[in-house]
């Protein structure tokens, strides 16, 4: 529209070279992943009500291949249902070798319900 004339507010950045140069560096390798925690609390008839607590860390061995990661979760609930267990998933050279692993181990305390009396 010629000769249309707008009103608002303009910001003008004047130190935008920090994002670009840091949309250029590298986002592969290992010192390059990222770190998740997550609480997961939980109600269940079943076990009781407890937490679920999980860390990990993932991040990617090459450009070609799927994310790689290493994690470690812990469970505990009100019956005294407890559980622990560690991940680790390893994927290089464009996906050749893969490598995946896990370990767990659980208490488990439950109250089946049943239609029969």
């Amino acid at each position: 529209m010629p000769n249309a004339a707008f009103s608002g507010s303009v910001t003008v950045e004047t130190n935008v070279d920090g994002f670009d140069q840091a949309q250029s560096e590298a986002s592969i390798g290992f010192r390059n992943g990222s770190f998740i925690a997550v609480p997961i609390p939980f109600s269940n008839p079943t076990i009781g009500s407890g937490l679920t607590l999980g860390a990990g860390y993932l991040y990617q061995m090459d450009e070609e291949s799927k994310p790689s990661l290493f994690g470690i979760a812990v469970l505990g609930s009100s019956n005294g249902t407890r559980a622990y267990g560690g991940a680790a998933n390893f994927a290089f050279d464009s996906n050749r070798w893969q490598i995946e692993t896990l370990y767990a181990k659980a208490t488990i305390n439950y109250d089946l319900f049943t239609t029969t009396g």
